[in-house]
This record gives C-alpha cells, sequence and structure tokens, in this order.
C-alpha cells in the first residue's frame, strides 16, 4: 500500500498543484465548492485563516480538507457541510492518516479540532476524534428526467410553483447593476430577521462575482425584487442550496420554492449529479426525503477534556430537565 503524506495550503495555488487538485476531483464522487482551489477566494473566510491540508501519494493527489479558525478552534465543514473528501481504492486509508497527521499537526495548540465527514472515519476515531452523527441534509440525485423530478416534489410544493407563474412573478438567473440595491434591501430584511450581520454593497457584489462557482437566481413581482436564492456548485459534482432571502411581505407569492425548483433544474442541466439543501428543516423536506447522514468528527484537546464533559453532562441533564418540566406543568394544570 503507497504511503502518502500531507502539505498545508495558505493561499490559492500554483499552476501544477491546482492542475492535480482539480484532476482528483474529476476522479471522485460528488466534489463540491469548498473542496475546490475556489476556497481560497471566498470573501467570508478571509479572517479565519483558511487553509487547505493536501494529501499526495506517488505524485497524485488523493484527498483534500479545507478548514479556518474560529477563536481557538479549528473547524473543517458545518453540520450540513463537509469539506472533507478522500480517494477511492487503496489510496484512501493513507490519505485518511496523511490528512488527520497534517490536522494534529495544524491544530496542536487548539482546544477543539472539529471536521464533518459524509461517512464515520476509522482513521479518526483511532486518532481520538469522538464521532457524532448530526441531523445531516436533504440529498436529491439528478438523475432521470426534469419531469421526474418535478414529479418528485410534493403536491404542495408543485402547487405553489405553478401558482408563481400565474401570479406574474418573474424567476430570472441573471441580475443587473440596478439590481443590487434592492438585492441589498432583501438581504439586510432577511439578515434582520434572523439575526443575521448584515452585508454591505461591496460584499454582496464580491459575493456575486464568484460566478464560475456560484450562480444568483432571483424573483421580481410588483416592479422589484422580492426574494432571490444562491447555490454552489461543481459541474459534474454537487450543487449546494446556499442562501435564499425574501422579503415577508411578499411571501404570499411563495417565490422562495419556485427559486429552489428553478436551482434545482438548473444543476441538473449543467451536469451536477446531486444537489444538498444545506440541511434538513420543513420548508425543504417537500423537495426530497432522502436525508443523508453527515458525521462530526470532534477531538477535544481542553484540560482534562473539559468540553467532552460539559456536553456529556448536558445531553444527560436536557432529557432530566424536560420531564420535570412536562410534570410541573401538569401539576399546576391540574391544581388549577
Amino acid at each position: 500500500m503507497q504511503q502518502a503524506s500531507y502539505r498545508i495550503l495558505r493561499q490559492f495555488p500554483p499552476p501544477e498543484i491546482e492542475r492535480a487538485w482539480r484532476r482528483f476531483l474529476e476522479a471522485i464522487d460528488l466534489p463540491s465548492h469548498y473542496v475546490t482551489p475556489e476556497y481560497f477566494l471566498e470573501p467570508s473566510i478571509q479572517s479565519a485563516r483558511p487553509f487547505v491540508l493536501v494529501a499526495e501519494s506517488a505524485g497524485a493527489i488523493t484527498g483534500i480538507l479545507t478548514g479556518r479558525y474560529l477563536g481557538r478552534n479549528l473547524i473543517s465543514g458545518m453540520p450540513h457541510r463537509p469539506q472533507l473528501v478522500l480517494a477511492k481504492g487503496d489510496g484512501r486509508l493513507p490519505a485518511e492518516k496523511a490528512l488527520i497527521q497534517g490536522l494534529l499537526q495544524e491544530g496542536r495548540s487548539c482546544r477543539l479540532i472539529t471536521v464533518y465527514a459524509w461517512e464515520p472515519l476509522e482513521g479518526f476515531s483511532a486518532a481520538g476524534f469522538e464521532t457524532t452523527e448530526t441531523a445531516g441534509t436533504f440529498l436529491l440525485y439528478l438523475s432521470g428526467s426534469a419531469e421526474n423530478l418535478f414529479q418528485g416534489i410534493s403536491a404542495r410544493k408543485r402547487t405553489y410553483i405553478h401558482q408563481v407563474k400565474r401570479k406574474g412573478v418573474d424567476i430570472k438567473d441573471s441580475y443587473d447593476i440596478q439590481d443590487i440595491d434592492e438585492l441589498l434591501d432583501v438581504f439586510n430584511e432577511t439578515h434582520r430577521r434572523h439575526r443575521l450581520p448584515l452585508r454591505t454593497r461591496t460584499e454582496l457584489e464580491a459575493l456575486l462575482k464568484l460566478d464560475c462557482n456560484r450562480k444568483l437566481f432571483i424573483a421580481r413581482a410588483e416592479g422589484r425584487v422580492i426574494a432571490a436564492t444562491i447555490i454552489r456548485f461543481v459541474r459534474g459534482g454537487l450543487a449546494e442550496y446556499s442562501e435564499n432571502v425574501s422579503l415577508e411581505r411578499m411571501r404570499h407569492y411563495h417565490p422562495n420554492e419556485a427559486l429552489l425548483w428553478e436551482t434545482i433544474q438548473w444543476s441538473y442541466a449543467q451536469g451536477c449529479r446531486a444537489f444538498s439543501f444545506g440541511g434538513a428543516n420543513e420548508f425543504k423536506s417537500g423537495f426530497s426525503s432522502n436525508i443523508a447522514p453527515i458525521y462530526r468528527l470532534r477531538r477535544d484537546q481542553s484540560v482534562f477534556h473539559i468540553i467532552d464533559r460539559r456536553d456529556r453532562l448536558l445531553r444527560i441533564a436536557r432529557p432530566v430537565a424536560k420531564s420535570v418540566l412536562v410534570r410541573c406543568k401538569k401539576l399546576f394544570t391540574k391544581d388549577g
């Protein structure tokens, strides 16, 4: 079995490594945007010291892990989005071991190292990472015909999508410079509603310029932009539902359902093999019933493993507290 080594990148790779990286991505299943070289171009991570671990064997890349820092924690991926890919076949385990070696070196002074993966990985468990299954994400495989994909959507969602057309809502996969101010208004109303940081015009324009792996779709009604959806994608790989924003007063048009269907159709036409919905909430459930599990691989490096100990206590305490609250509620209802 070939041994593998690792290297760490902290900026966009030179041409030779970039070419090898892209060859590797062409050979694996479902590569996603955050494991491509364009990861280094993401505006939102520039202050988080982004890095990429590259596993190599016999002159070829066999694994990629992208990550960033959050304070004294090192993190790769999110509960709905792994950022780790490994070669197929015999090169898989050596690549995994090389990436773990790089992670432990890179995160040697961190309190916590967290990696999200599409499956449990034995090498990580052997290196002291605790494996926990998350809620995962709805995943739609883009096979068959577009009509079959549409028929797979719930009847209610299909009705909303048809209504959008009848109500005169215009869905576009392009935007004009004049749309930016209205888009910014929609983004920031949504961010206020969800208590997220507001976007500046400069930040929004920088995001929209990343069009080799991102696509914006907008919905217009009553003479203005009322909603927008952004997806990330890799042709031949994975398309991902990245962000959706909408004006609450315009929700009766159901633009979000129509935008999501438009993104699925577009991804299918681009040759993407699957569409990840970026989570498993109720809104997305009408578009797919297939939940792909995602696993958190976490190594607690704090003194006395205090983070793991705290979390275990919380897991015990939550059901107890819930049971006490239910009993108290019954008692007070009875007394009342």
